[in-house]
């Protein structure tokens, strides 16, 4: 296998696949065993061999009337208890549903696997438990009822949510208040297994209210709202209360039954989780009316508006700039990496099942340990491989899909005999599943429309804020979502701070029609190279803020997080990209740093920010590398040797050759994986603005926009009409497709055959 590309070359003969197998593979032998790692089997053993500990009871949810819905007090708690007997109704049909299927299954009824439309397992109860470091190894607790880390007795952090009545406009429903009161106790972990410390606090739920809604907040503003405040006790408990106003998402249209399903899932929960799996509620409701206006301005060519969302041909438009040869095509999510350093890395973590896929172990343990770390990691490895269903696993390969479901019954099934714990599972289980949930019909239908013929397209947002929660769901953070600050600035990072992913793969999703690219709106429909590079720089400045000054809150990590992802996942093809466009010191860039935190207008092309840039960022960045080399971090020294140093030396002109993507896989998910937790994190963070400010990144953008595609919409992904050479760039058309295709895949084939003798 070649190990390098040559920049000077006009024709990369190893871009089309970056060194992997499989890529046309979507029913690999590994698809058929159960999903598992060593640290989701060390989470079980324990929990196994824990204490048992009596159940613990649900918290009592209240219903009350405050005197504003201007009705007697009697109909309006008949009202509230109507709406949590609805919801009562529609988990218990979720689970009916479920156990039917696996039931009819287990005794032959069908031999085909069982994929249910909701991924929640059993029933849901009122409880709930925050993260702490005695369950993961983040080294900070959880910093809910905190601003910029501090505690500021009878503040209140208001973040707004979304109404998507008015966002979608749609006539208003009703709705409610959820309140719910927390309060920090110490926890312990569970033995036998990683995490960061014994004992720490977390916040555990006491008590849970439903209120009726101001009769003159009819179809406002949603939002939610949390306040920290001291019981007057010598014990001096921290207790907090967290308030969430919201409507139920009944729109009149075909995606009610299961946005309300979901609805109910969450609401039944807490009102935390409820805020959360709202963001899931929101994307699916919202992608279902985007993809219809989408259609509707490709048939039309037309711009199509709906309440705060447009639709737009006429400004999916970039500058055309000189590339050098042809550009790769975007990996299908199905490719794996056949390295030896890949597969000892997966016998050492005893992946199996899908695992063992390089797709799969990158986004799943590799993005979990890297945020999380800990034991724990493990069961949110399991539960992740869920992302699969965004590359159409769903409709395209059941089988997969079965195993993927499996996984939220198995770490539904844990009882660790620790209450703190169990409630915390379950809130994740319900985060998880209702956000995959979601990711999973988003995708159908987008695969419904797979025969419309794709044209350059764009989806504008007003609301920001909205388009945060829509975007972290897309993204599936709404775990981390849950377990960050839950302030707006955190919300802006989650969501707006997905940019670092949209910037580079802007030219793939706008050429083929994908409705979720934020970078559109954070510019204002202005493509040009000025609104891109604008929006750039405002990124490196929030990721450089949150490296100095919160580098471990979970909304930043998995921005942190996605950056690595996306040079390890066998899909996306960012230093391919880099290699075709010339270097210059131009594209290094070190913007201001800020004072604050970042805000939504710190991502978008107005943000104002002055910045240095040329050849001066480029030595300061040689001189940081050499200081992060010089700190002898074992797990990050092949990222540095192998990729970081070769894209450095690149962007400064001073070398030509650049990493097949399969040379430095593992080693970029070896630092990922390290239990060094605290330290990898500091040094990822600073290898990652080294990539940023010494203007790599910024040639993987510039080559994304010129990618063009003769496909069908949101093909970029494993269908049965997935084709890599309907994929090309201005400069070089596309010629020879069904022949071309065919070769391509021939070669493959004569790979994995050699691959598996070896």
């Amino acid at each position: 296998m070649e190990t390098h590309y040559d920049t000077k070359a006009h024709h990369l003969p190893h871009a089309t696949h970056g060194g992997s197998l499989w890529n046309f593979h979507r029913h690999q032998d590994v698809f058929l065993d159960d999903i598992d790692c060593d640290d989701a089997a060390t989470f079980a053993r324990a929990a196994e061999q824990a204490p048992s500990a009596p159940p613990q009871p649900p918290t009592v949810r209240n219903v009350s009337c405050g005197g504003m819905c201007k009705m007697p007090e009697a109909e309006c708690i008949g009202v509230l208890r109507g709406h949590l007997s609805k919801a009562e109704a529609a988990v218990d049909a979720v689970n009916l549903s479920r156990r039917s299927g696996v039931n009819g299954h287990a005794k032959g009824a069908s031999s085909q696997p069982v994929v249910p439309q909701v991924l929640f397992p059993g029933v849901q109860h009122c409880g709930g438990c925050s993260r702490s470091p005695a369950w993961d190894a983040i080294e900070v607790p959880s910093q809910w009822f905190t601003t910029q880390g501090r505690r500021d007795e009878n503040s209140v952090i208001r973040v707004p949510t979304t109404n998507l009545s008015k966002l979608l406009d749609a006539p208003p429903t009703p709705g409610f208040v959820l309140v719910d009161t927390w309060e920090e106790k110490t926890v312990n972990k569970l033995p036998g297994t990683i995490s960061h410390a014994a004992t720490a606090p977390a916040w555990s739920l006491t008590n849970a209210e439903m209120q009726c809604l101001d009769a003159s907040e009819e179809n406002a503003e949603a939002w939610a709202e949390q306040r920290l405040h001291f019981r007057g006790h010598p014990s001096g408990v921290a207790v907090g209360t967290f308030r969430y106003q919201t409507y139920l998402p009944i729109l009149g249209c075909a995606q009610d039954d299961l946005a309300y399903q979901m609805f109910a899932i969450g609401s039944l929960r807490n009102a935390r989780v409820l805020s959360n799996v709202m963001c899931s509620v929101e994307l699916y409701q919202t992608a279902a009316k985007l993809l219809e206006m989408r259609d509707t301005t490709m048939a039309s060519g037309m711009d199509t508006r709906i309440g705060g969302l447009r639709t737009s041909i006429a400004a999916a438009t970039f500058p055309k700039i000189h590339i050098k040869g042809a550009l790769p095509p975007k990996l299908s999510g199905y490719a794996t990496c056949p390295t030896t350093a890949y597969n000892d890395l997966c016998d050492r973590e005893h992946a199996s099942g899908g695992m063992r896929n390089t797709s799969i172990f990158a986004m799943s343990l590799g993005y979990d340990r890297g945020v999380y770390g800990g034991s724990i990691a493990g069961l949110w490895a399991l539960m992740d491989s869920a992302f699969m269903f965004d590359y159409s696993t769903g409709t395209h390969n059941l089988h997969l899909a079965e195993k993927i479901c499996n996984t939220f019954t198995t770490v539904r099934g844990h009882d660790t005999g620790n209450p703190e714990l169990n409630a915390h599972l379950l809130d994740m289980i319900t985060v998880k599943a209702c956000n995959f949930t979601a990711l999973k019909a988003k995708a159908a239908l987008e695969d419904q429309r797979h025969r419309l013929q794709s044209k350059p397209c764009v989806a504008i947002w007003d609301d920001l804020a909205a388009m945060s929660r829509f975007r972290l769901a897309d993204a599936v953070f709404c775990h981390v979502w849950y377990d960050c600050p839950g302030d707006e600035a955190s919300l802006a990072m989650v969501g707006l701070g997905c940019a670092i992913h949209d910037l580079i793969d802007i030219g793939p999703d706008i050429s083929c029609g994908e409705i979720s690219n934020i970078i559109p709106s954070l510019t204002g429909g202005d493509l040009s190279l000025e609104a891109l590079w604008s929006v750039y720089v405002g990124l490196v400045a929030a990721l450089e803020w949150y490296a100095t000054n919160d580098p471990f809150n979970p909304a930043a990590l998995a921005i942190l997080y996605t950056h690595w992802w996306q040079l390890d996942n066998m899909r996306h093809r960012t230093v391919a990209l880099m290699s075709r466009i010339a270097p210059s010191p131009e594209y290094a860039v070190s913007p201001e740093k800020l004072t604050s935190p970042p805000s939504f207008d710190t991502f978008t092309h107005k943000n104002g920010l002055k910045y240095e840039k040329g050849r001066t960022v480029l030595d300061t960045q040689r001189v940081e590398l050499d200081r992060i080399e010089d700190a002898k971090f074992k797990d990050i020294q092949g990222v540095i040797t192998k990729l970081v140093r070769p894209v450095l030396e690149f962007s400064g002109r001073k070398g030509t050759h650049l990493p097949v993507e399969a040379t430095y896989c593992a080693d970029v998910l070896e630092a990922c994986l390290s239990r060094q937790h605290s330290e990898k994190i500091k040094l990822l963070w600073r290898l990652l603005l080294v990539m940023w400010k010494c203007g790599a990144m910024w040639k993987v953008v510039l080559a994304s926009t010129q990618y063009v595609h003769q496909g069908y919409t949101n093909c970029d992904r494993h269908r049965d009409d997935y084709n890599e050479t309907t994929w090309h760039s201005h400069h070089h058309p596309i010629s020879g497709s069904g022949a071309a295709a065919g070769g391509l895949k021939r070669r493959l084939s004569k790979l994995h055959q050699l691959f598996k003798r070896r």
